[in-house]
């Protein structure tokens, strides 16, 4: 048989498309570790991670949650702490839950996996979220970006855990793979040297604590004889002792077991990556990411404050001034981070002392040996330190007032109260401006009630107000009424009975409103209320306290001791105009807020359909031509009503104008063109004597005369530059300096300004005189002799010009006493428009020495002290009348003229400038105000400037002396410490 050799085998033909892998790399060979070894080690992991959590769910569910929780929960509820800080605390209660629930089912049988999970997952979240509850207020983009990196990695970590390589078919999946895990190299590194800086000294310190405890042998005999006898405190104490040893036993190695893990798994990353793609674009990846971080991160942990206190130190020529109003947005925002540096940073570089404490303390180190060790810890906490001193917040508030012509608490009102909330600390009760427009207050019901008679209108106001919060508030009401009107009485109720209610009392104004003060700040304050006149129509109000809201148990009862609302009554009355609404104009609110909910009543009569405090309406009343006679403290004042549509007669007047170029008034710069075209076109700016002649000055910050503008002819508002503050009182006293010879009248063409920031000038009042119009008899209190008081300036004489304000956009709120008296006793108003002003001027001019113009009335006064009094209903109208006539020839520095005029008032029970209503509800608030009425200085009052003292978290890194960053360290000291107190103490 012949055999057939089979063909020879034909080699594979090799694919053209078959890729080429690099070459593996071989893992390395673990070494076997001996079984009694691993049994021990994974007893420890078990232990290590089962005790943590046992204590983490004890300490967080038996005492965090029940009390610190509940309280954070409800000020979040109430606004007062923003809902992030709830949702941290939440995630704290979560972590530990649900690193428990992952130990006892997935990982129950992996202890390696346990210790990642809790060293590289839970540990670094719980101590994260511990920070941000405790220590980290408000973050900054360097704190939102870092805190971002971190839990960026941790996620990349947990997911490692379960999932070595995320991919292994896209390739963009791997490079995200690889520049994620590069990261964890940057975490690892960071936080194992910022945990060794404060382990190092911290461990040996509690070893020597519970060496010498333990050895002492107190610590038996105290837990056993007080277990039965305490209970849940002896268990708390053994759960202390327990969670100390626990942190004593990885102390040392807890910077080194964190930076291993995350490190290898970077490391990890960055070996798949080579085997998949390559060891050049591994490298690329990893390098770039990086680099990129690195980039990035100095970019956001520049601190604005720096270059804005650079350009503030360089505003003191007009081009630097120029150059800071071109870069306002980084002023403004490098001012508010050093106003809020401690709420935003951990503390400020001369608060840095931590580390020193330390180390002294620990291992007697300091001076040279330590700086290396501060230079580092400072460098890595960096993001959370403050670049400047602790002294800036005051010095940023004061830059910021004098650039912007506001105060920051008003100007920056969202920034600042988002800073507040991101702590549990709270502001004080009284409204100041971070109030205004907060919703705290609600106005449950309103209720206005207009009474006509034959030549005056009476007016009621009732509100019901109701508290939002479980804080006692106060509101606030900045309200004009008409020139013819004058508040009448103020009544304060815990409910709507009339006979209940707290009536009011007429006292001078610098008492009141100490009094009210003093009630507004006592621990338990007692129902007060203040009415005062703040400007020539401006008036403002407020009540305090408003009872706080009903807490949950006290919303089942049936009824309730303690009162729940207020109820506030105000009442004035106002001669019609025609044309004009008799309603109050609100000028500002704070913390008090109406909603569609609030029932509002006028004459009965349900009304809606408007948002604001009252609606816009003209009054229907047909005014009276000619008042009756009216018999008031010694004189008879008769009125006439003037003609509205007479035009001024201004041929041969001369008129100074001064513009305000403060930073406010740049924002009104088209109305500050439109009344200068207004004047152009009258022919008033070009010199023509035959239709009066204006000449234009500006006023700038800073500066104590008026500069001319010599050439009117196309000047426009956009050549000023419109910087800093300028007050009234500024412009007052600067138009003394053109000479009173030269002009016939004073215009100031000002904004609505910034009264908070008007300073406090106390007014230096003179000897009582016995010089006194004979028909005004002083009243009791007057002759009782004046204390001396501290002379801080002179009085300012009575302006030479009459003087008329006009103010663009809103009228101001309120105006400082010294400015109020300028105006009145000038003869002068406040008008909305440059034509007003030169109308109501020169109706002013035709009238004759007993005569005085209020609105569209004529005034004649005449003395008449036999005069018999009748009842006309226009006696409260004619008194304040009468109080601003007589004020402007009476020496208002006197305090026995101010008391002449004060016996007016109280005995017309009217609101003036010099005397205020305030509502007293015990016989200690009436003493008080007895005693306020007797000092020399009763007729001061203090500008409300409203900023408020805001709690200022004290700075973690200087205060405390020794901050661990790990929870259980801190438990572990304060309860060795509190057993050699009570060793001590036995």
């Amino acid at each position: 048989m012949i055999k057939k050799t089979p063909p020879p085998a034909q080699p594979p033909i090799p694919s053209p498309v078959a890729p080429v892998s690099p070459p593996a790399i071989a893992p390395r060979s673990q070494p076997r570790l001996p079984r009694t070894v691993k049994l021990f080690l994974n007893i420890g992991s078990y232990g290590i991670f089962w005790i943590w959590n046992l204590c983490f769910l004890l300490l967080l569910y038996g005492f965090v949650l029940p009390t610190f929780g509940r309280d954070l929960a409800l000020a979040v509820a109430n606004g007062e702490v923003a809902p992030e800080m709830l949702l941290t605390l939440v995630g704290l209660m979560l972590v530990p839950t649900g690193s428990a629930i992952t130990g006892v089912w997935p990982l129950r049988r992996s202890p390696g996996r346990l210790m990642q999970l809790f060293f590289g997952v839970e540990a670094p979240l719980m101590l994260l979220l511990s920070l941000r509850v405790w220590m980290l207020r408000e973050l900054t983009d360097a704190s939102y970006f870092l805190i971002g990196t971190f839990l960026l990695s941790i996620f990349a970590f947990a997911l490692s855990l379960w999932r070595p390589e995320w991919s292994q078919t896209r390739r963009w999946l791997g490079w995200l793979q690889g520049a994620v895990q590069s990261l964890m190299i940057i975490v690892g590194f960071y936080v194992a040297v910022l945990l060794a800086l404060y382990t190092m000294p911290t461990v040996p310190g509690l070893l020597w604590e519970m060496g010498d405890y333990l050895l002492s042998g107190d610590w038996l005999r105290t837990w056993g004889d007080n277990l039965w006898q305490k209970g849940y405190h002896s268990a708390l104490e053994l759960l202390v002792i327990v969670l100390g040893f626990a942190t004593l036993t990885f102390g040392f190695a807890l910077p080194v077991i964190f930076g291993w893990f995350y490190s290898r798994t970077g490391l990890q990353g960055y070996l798949h990556l080579v085997r998949r793609q390559g060891r050049g674009i591994a490298l690329i990846v990893v390098l770039s990411t990086l680099m990129a971080w690195f980039v990035v991160f100095g970019g956001v942990n520049l601190q604005p404050q720096l270059a804005a206190f650079a350009r503030v130190a360089a505003a003191n020529t007009p081009a630097g001034r120029a150059a800071l109003v071109n870069n306002e947005p980084s002023v403004r925002r490098g001012l508010l981070n050093a106003y809020l540096y401690s709420y935003r940073y951990l503390g400020a570089d001369g608060q840095k002392l931590n580390l020193q404490r330390l180390y002294r303390r620990a291992l007697g180190w300091e001076g040279d040996r330590i700086a290396p060790l501060q230079y580092l810890h400072d460098w890595l906490l960096s993001p959370f330190l403050y670049q400047g001193q602790g002294t800036d917040a005051d010095r940023a508030a004061t830059a910021y007032a004098e650039i912007f012509d506001a105060p920051i608490q008003k100007a920056e009102q969202k920034a600042i109260l988002k800073a507040m909330k991101s702590t549990v600390m709270l502001d004080a009760a009284n409204a100041g401006v971070l109030d205004i427009g907060r919703r705290k207050v609600w106005v449950a019901r309103q209720e206005l009630n207009v009474e006509p008679h034959a030549d005056y209108v009476d007016v009621e106001l009732y509100e019901v107000y109701q508290n939002q919060t479980h804080e006692v508030e106060e509101i606030f009401y900045g309200f004009a009424l008409p020139p013819n009107a004058v508040l009448t009485g103020i009544w304060l109720g815990e409910t709507d009975n009339l006979s209940d209610r707290f009536p009011f009392q007429v006292a001078p104004r610098g008492a009141a409103q100490r009094v009210y003060n003093s009630q507004v700040q006592r621990q338990r304050p007692i129902d007060p209320a203040l009415l005062e006149q703040v400007g020539p129509n401006q008036y403002r109000l407020r009540a305090f306290p408003i009872p706080v809201k009903l807490n949950h148990w006290e919303r089942g009862r049936e009824t309730v001791e303690r009162p729940t609302e207020m109820h506030l009554w105000l009442t004035y009355r106002a001669i019609p105009q025609a044309g004009e609404s008799l309603l109050p104009s609100l000028t500002e609110a704070r913390n008090v807020f109406w909603t569609k909910q609030t029932q509002r009543l006028r004459n009965g009569a349900t009304v809606q359909g408007f948002e604001d405090w009252f609606e816009d309406t003209q009054d229907a009343f047909a005014p009276t031509e000619q008042l009756s006679p009216i018999a008031v403290g010694g004189y008879t004042l008769t009125a006439q009503a003037l003609d509205p549509e007479l035009q001024p007669d201004l041929s041969g007047q001369e008129i100074a104008l001064i513009v305000d170029t403060s930073y406010s008034m740049g924002q009104h710069r088209q109305d500050l063109q439109a009344q200068l075209d207004w004047l152009q076109a009258q022919g008033l700016l070009d010199g023509d004597r035959r239709n009066g002649e204006v000449t234009l000055y500006t006023l700038a910050a800073g500066e104590t005369k008026p500069q001319r503008i010599k050439q009117t002819n196309g000047f426009s508002a956009k050549d000023l530059l419109f910087y800093g503050v300028v007050h009234l009182q500024d412009m007052v006293r600067s138009g003394e300096s053109l000479g009173g010879s030269d002009y016939d009248a004073l215009i100031l063409l000002s904004d609505e300004g910034s009264y908070e920031l008007v300073p406090d000038e106390e007014i230096a009042l003179g000897d009582p005189q016995d010089e006194r119009p004979n028909n005004i008899a002083p009243s009791t209190e007057s002759e009782t002799p004046s204390e001396s008081l501290t002379i801080a300036r002179a009085p300012s004489p009575k302006p030479s010009l009459p003087i008329w304000t006009v103010h663009l956009g809103a009228l101001p709120a309120a105006y400082d006493d010294d400015t109020l008296k300028a105006i009145q006793d000038s003869q002068g108003n406040v008008t909305r428009s440059v034509a007003e002003a030169l109308r109501q001027w020169r109706q002013q001019a035709q009238l004759t020495g007993n005569e005085m113009l209020t609105g569209s009335w004529r005034w004649q006064i005449s003395a008449n002290p036999d005069a018999i009094p009748t009842a006309t209903g226009l006696e409260p109208i004619a008194a304040r009348v009468l109080i601003n006539y007589l004020a402007q020839d009476l020496d208002t520095n006197d305090v026995q003229a101010l008391d002449a005029l004060h016996g007016i008032a109280t005995e017309q029970a009217i609101v003036t400038p010099y005397s205020s209503m305030i509502v007293l509800v015990n016989d200690e608030q009436r003493e008080l105000l007895k005693q306020a009425e007797a000092s020399g200085d009763r007729f001061n009052r203090t500008v409300e400037s409203g900023e408020e003292e805001i709690q200022q978290p004290a700075p973690v890194m200087g205060a405390v002396p020794e901050p661990g960053f790990w929870v259980g360290t801190v438990v572990a000291t304060g309860f060795f410490l509190l057993q050699r107190r009570r060793r001590v103490h036995r």
